[in-house]
Formats: C-alpha cells, sequence, structure tokens
C-alpha cells in the first residue's frame, strides 16, 4: 500500500508501486495505522527500489478557504467581491465550491 514520504526536495508526497501511485484518487496508508484518500495531481518518473519499480505522486495543493455563498452574505459586497478576485473567482459565480472527491 502507498506511504507518504517526503522527496529530495523536502515535499510529503505519495510513495509505493507504479501500479498504486496513480493521477486522482489514492489510498494511503499513515504512520499510525489508519488509510487516508489523497488527491494525487501528477507522478513522477518510475524507479527501481529493492528490485520493485516504485514512484513518487505528487499530492494536489488544496485552495486554502473558497469563496461560498455564505462569505458574501457575511461580508460586505465590495470585500465579497475582493475574495472572490483574490480565489480566481472574478465572475460573481457563488454556486459553491471545487472538491476533489
Amino acid at each position: 500500500m502507498a506511504q507518504y514520504r517526503k522527496n529530495k526536495a523536502g515535499e510529503w508526497v505519495v510513495f509505493g508501486s507504479v501500479s498504486e501511485v496513480v493521477v486522482g484518487r489514492v489510498l494511503v496508508s499513515k504512520k499510525d495505522g489508519t488509510k487516508k484518500y489523497e488527491a494525487v495531481a501528477s507522478v513522477g518518473k518510475p524507479f527501481y527500489a529493492d528490485g520493485r519499480q516504485m514512484a513518487y505522486g505528487y499530492i494536489a495543493k488544496r485552495a486554502s478557504k473558497p469563496v461560498v455563498a455564505e462569505d458574501f452574505e457575511t461580508l460586505g459586497a465590495s470585500e465579497a467581491e475582493h475574495a472572490m478576485t483574490l480565489a480566481g473567482n472574478d465572475k460573481g459565480d457563488l454556486s459553491g465550491s471545487v472538491d476533489f472527491f
């Protein structure tokens, strides 16, 4: 099963066999024994470790906080418009946020 590991650059990645580490949803075993699904945005070049072909999966970045309709009601209109622009939502679409899963 895939695991978390730090690569040479110091970033957390998903590490596992090339059949396990794919773009999309990957089941990862955590150090405490629990399991978690992780969103993998890209997969690195395969390499051999202990005779097995392995790869690193680069974890998708998550937005800090999507702007949703409730935020518009809480903030003044100009503040909400500014927040949507910062979030890359300058069309004023308040229909919701994007989820990975």
